[in-house]
Formats: C-alpha cells, structure tokens, sequence
C-alpha cells in the first residue's frame, strides 16, 4: 500500500476501533525511551477508557492495557512515571499471557507450573549448580541472586 492509501485506510477505520491492545518493547519503547508523542497518545487512550463521569459522551475507546512478556511490575518501570502507575487501572495480558488482570486488578487467567514441573527444574538446579528464575504473578523469585537474575528483574520486572 502506498503511503497515502494506508493513511485513508486507517483515517476510515479510526471510528471503529474500541480496543487498544498493545506490546511494551519495540512498540511503546524504543529501546527504553518513551516518546513524548506515545506518551500523549497512550495518556489520551487511558483517559478515553477509564473516564468515571457518566454524562461524558460515548467514549471512543473502551479499553487500553497492556499485552507484553513483562510482569505488570516490569512494565510499569519501563513505561516511566507518568504512564507507568496508571497501568494499574487498566486490564493487562503479562508474562506472555500467563498472567491477566482486569482492570480493577483481578486474576482473570493465570497459567502456573504444576508441581512436577518445578520439583524437575529444581532437580536440574541441584544437578547442574545452575540458577533458575520464575514469576508468579507479580513476584520474581529465584534459586541465586546472580548479576543475569538482577538485569533480568530490572528489564522485565
């Protein structure tokens, strides 16, 4: 499609959107810098779907959240001061869809390891003096604070 065409495109399609699902690194972040314009746009999105006055008109968009590979404590972090605190009135699909919150905040769906599972990869720790990492919810656990474990929590939360 031609430049001009995509913008007539997504000009006449622009009333129909209501949702705005959106990933955090590479769409959101350029690199770890939010621009000031997705800044605007996100903040304006936000507005748009979670307004609490009933005599405002018909809002355009309905829901805003976040769907990345970060915990929601990732995000929040790599999306800075302003944006970041307000992801936690807005539903979010985290941890590569393992963790999803709605928008007060609630578990809608969550996916953990069985048992069996984690008694395995402790054995593979044990085995090998290996590290292991995992999340549960919001949490960040690990066998060994190593300096791989530290960079993972400060990019992913």
């Amino acid at each position: 499609l031609a430049y001009d065409n995509l913008q007539t495109l997504l000009r006449d399609k622009k009333p129909a959107i209501r949702a705005i699902a959106t990933d955090v690194d590479g769409t959101l972040l350029s690199g770890q810098y939010l621009h000031p314009t997705t800044q605007e746009a996100i903040l304006k999105a936000i507005d748009q779907a979670y307004k609490t006055n009933d005599e405002e008109p018909k809002r355009k968009i309905e829901h805003f959240f976040p769907a990345t590979g970060k915990s929601r404590r990732g995000a929040e972090l790599s999306l800075g001061p302003i944006i970041g605190p307000l992801l936690y009135q807005c539903p979010g699909v985290f941890i590569q869809g393992l963790y999803c919150v709605d928008k007060q905040g609630n578990v809608v769906f969550e996916k953990k390891l069985s048992n069996e599972a984690i008694l395995a990869a402790e054995e593979l720790v044990a085995e090998f003096g290996i590290s292991v990492v995992g999340y549960d919810g919001d949490d960040l656990y690990t066998t060994e604070q190593t300096e791989v474990v530290i960079s993972l929590s400060e990019i992913y939360g």
